[in-house]
């Protein structure tokens, strides 16, 4: 958890980064002056590790900060000491991962786009070990390292319950309810369960249907997580099979927030998208396939 960025430390980061650019410090100096890395400096402002006290109080003397500054600074780093949430990573991950699921952890509402299989927070354990394919490994390890996977995103999907869910909003391509991934009988659990949970009133399923066209970006899963805290904008997290990357330029950002708005107005609504569902549930529960 040490070198996994949270949204508390990362307003602190960034606070002491605004300090020190207003002093005119570099990075540089900072280190020079702390006995640290160069490198150390840059996780400390980008919120992947916090200070040590003694540095903190360091760095608010060479930044000639004000007491009003001292005092927001303090307070930041006290509510960064204990804002590391426990969560299960799956096997492997990479660092933008970690760094997604933390941020998903400390998240008010989640927007997502997926155009190939469905969202995570939504998936059944048999679906999702079906996307993860163990059965193609021969490899006893792998298959184990899929349990783990999958031990990990049903406790992710605990925050959509509880006193205080985590509002989602899943905009699924047509292609994704129509897509067997697991066989027939998988798919059919994993369109009820998309059903029970729209039903949910912090869950929204909005299909994109075939008919619709070209829409968002066309090139796999978008996530906008939003903190609900005007002090502390969205970000976006673009996934791929190389473990995803962060958005970090602002204006391209706020393109992916002004996607989720489009999409919002393309989509179907709530209600016909469930009735799509059952229609495609209706159609594979009448498969002879099931039958044989």
């Amino acid at each position: 958890m040490a070198n996994t960025q949270t949204r508390r430390r990362r307003k602190l980061g960034g606070y002491l980064q605004e300090l020190r650019k207003r002093a005119e410090w570099t990075p540089e100096a900072v280190a020079e002056a702390l006995g640290i890395s160069r490198p150390t400096v840059n996780r400390m402002e980008s919120g992947h590790t916090r200070c040590r006290r003694a540095e903190l109080q360091a760095m608010l003397g060479f930044y000639r900060a004000t007491e009003r500054q001292r005092a927001k600074a303090v307070q930041l780093w006290e509510d960064a000491k204990d804002d590391a949430v426990r969560i299960r990573f799956p096997a492997r991950s990479s660092s933008a991962f970690r760094n997604f699921l933390q941020a998903e952890s400390e998240a008010n509402s989640l927007d997502v786009l997926d155009s190939y299989a469905v969202s995570g927070l939504l998936q059944t354990p048999d679906y999702a070990r079906a996307v993860q394919n163990p059965a193609a490994s021969p490899f006893e390890e792998e298959a184990a390292e899929v349990e783990r996977y999958v031990t990990s995103r049903l406790e992710r999907q605990r925050r959509l319950t509880g006193t205080d869910p985590l509002r989602l909003r899943a905009f699924l391509d047509e292609s994704v309810i129509t897509r067997e991934i697991g066989g027939v009988d998988v798919l059919i659990g994993q369109l009820g369960h998309l059903l029970e949970m729209g039903d949910r009133e912090n869950v929204t399923v909005r299909i994109l249907p075939f008919g619709l066209g070209a829409y968002g970006t066309m090139c796999g899963g978008v996530t906008v997580v939003d903190f609900g805290d005007s002090e502390d904008p969205p970000v976006v997290y673009l996934e791929h099979a190389g473990g995803g990357a962060w958005v970090e330029d602002g204006e391209a950002i706020q393109r992916y927030v002004h996607m989720m708005r489009g999409l919002d107005a393309v989509a179907l609504s709530e209600s016909a998208s469930a009735e799509l569902i059952r229609h495609r549930m209706k159609a594979l529960e009448g498969d002879d396939r099931l039958l044989a």
